[in-house]
Formats: structure tokens, C-alpha cells, sequence
């Protein structure tokens, strides 16, 4: 925002980008110095679009817990438990009213997770279809923003990762499928997945590298 390139060593960038697309969208022109817990915002910050990423992802982690539920073929009842243990989580409530990365890492992780279970139920009725491959693509994207995230996100992604290679170990034994058939859905699981995170990194290194050419030649 204020046009000064550096590097932050506290984890992976694609969270500040997330909470400085907030303050992009508020006008926020960076010229803040957050060196203080507790100190008083300036009148040039915009608190609320800084907060609204954050909150927004908090309270639709509400809907996806009760849709992972549902996916793992449990009743209503137990997906509205899961649901309301998730609104009345007190942790999660005073991190998605502040400025911070928590509440939008446990956004990615359960859209990774909701991703699967979508891809793995799309699986049982029509593989290679609009659905298969979309699902598929998006819980390569969410595990890459997990990690992109924080770096905790990397257990969510082996997670993934390891339910995917208990069903791809299914899919080898299925009498029904083809070899052919069986070896492209089992290389395409690893395939998407690593190949969101391959390009997500590029894309964030790419966009790095520009900005501080640009700022170079200025």
C-alpha cells in the first residue's frame, strides 16, 4: 500500500494479503504503525473493512461445518449440533471480530475438507464430470490457501492428502473400473492438489518479484 517492498518472516504471505485486501477496499493507504498492542487506531484506518474478511470467513465456517456433517451421510440433528458447537465457539467468535489470520485458516481448512467429501460423493456417481473436476480443483485451491495461510494449514493438506490415498488404494481393488480408468483417478488426486500449491506459490513469488522491479525502477 505505501509502495515499500519487504519480506515478513512470520509466516507465508498469502494471509497479510487476504487482511490488506480489507484495507484495500477501505481506502487504507498503510500509513499506520501497528508497533503497539491496545494503541488507538488513527482516524485514516478503516476498522471495519480491516474486520470484514475475518468476520466474514468466521461466520460461514458456521454453514460448512454443518454441510461436512451432511456429507459424512449423519442425520440433520448431529449436523445442527456440529453447527451450533461451531456459533457458540467462543474462541472462534472473538477471532472473527478482530484482525486476525485464525478465523480465515479455519475457513480454507473445513472448504478443503467440505471440497473432498463433495469430490469423494461426486466419485460414487459420476467421475470426470463438471461437479468431479470442480470439486477436485477446489480442495486443491483451499489446501493451498490454508498453507499459504499459516503454516499449520500443511496439516490440513496431509490430512487431505491421506484420506485421498486410503480411497485411491479403493479405487486400485474396484473390479469395476478399467486399469486405465483406475490409474488416471488415482494420479489425478495428487496431480490437482500439488499442482494448486505449486501455482499458488508461483503466483505469489511472481507478484513479489514484479513489485520490487517496479519499485526498483522507480
Amino acid at each position: 500500500m505505501k509502495q515499500i517492498f519487504f519480506l515478513d518472516d512470520s509466516g507465508p504471505p498469502f494471509g497479510h494479503m487476504v487482511l490488506a485486501l480489507g484495507g484495500y477496499l477501505g481506502g487504507f493507504d498503510g500509513n499506520f504503525l501497528w508497533n503497539r498492542i491496545g494503541a488507538e487506531y488513527s482516524s485514516n484506518v478503516p476498522v471495519w473493512s480491516l474486520r470484514l474478511l475475518p468476520a466474514l470467513a468466521g461466520a460461514l465456517s458456521v454453514p460448512m461445518a454443518y454441510q461436512i456433517v451432511l456429507e459424512l451421510h449423519f442425520s440433520h440433528c448431529a449436523a445442527m449440533g456440529a453447527a451450533l458447537l461451531m456459533l457458540i465457539e467462543n474462541a472462534l467468535i472473538t477471532q472473527s471480530r478482530l484482525m486476525l489470520l485464525e478465523s480465515v485458516l479455519i475457513f480454507f481448512n473445513l472448504l478443503a475438507v467440505l471440497s473432498y467429501l463433495k469430490f469423494f460423493n461426486c466419485q460414487k456417481h459420476s467421475p470426470f464430470s463438471l461437479s468431479w473436476w470442480f470439486w477436485l480443483t477446489l480442495t486443491g485451491v483451499a489446501c493451498s490457501c490454508a498453507v499459504g495461510i499459516k503454516y499449520m494449514g500443511v496439516f490440513t493438506y496431509v490430512l487431505v492428502l491421506g484420506v485421498a490415498a486410503v480411497h485411491a488404494w479403493h479405487l486400485l481393488g474396484d473390479q469395476t473400473l478399467s486399469n486405465v480408468g483406475a490409474d488416471v483417478q488415482c494420479c489425478m488426486r495428487p496431480a490437482c492438489m500439488g499442482q494448486m500449491q505449486m501455482s499458488q506459490g508461483v503466483c505469489v513469488f511472481c507478484h513479489l518479484l514484479a513489485r520490487a522491479v517496479a519499485l526498483l525502477v522507480i
